[in-house]
């Protein structure tokens, strides 16, 4: 039997998760990776998966 797994992705631009808006090239600050990804864990999640901007 197969087994789902939650991987949130978190996009990390200047150390800060950001997400982009609906038809916008506008970024929203989420907040601090580090914050998230402990919410993330206690809510569950099987793994995280962090993007970064490449510079």
């Amino acid at each position: 039997m197969l087994t789902r797994w939650i991987l949130p992705c978190l996009n990390v631009i200047d150390g800060r998760v950001k997400k982009r808006l609906l038809g916008s090239e506008r970024l929203l600050d989420v907040g601090d990776p580090v914050e998230l990804a402990f919410k993330y864990q206690e809510n569950g999640t099987d793994g995280l998966v962090f993007i970064t901007d490449p510079k």
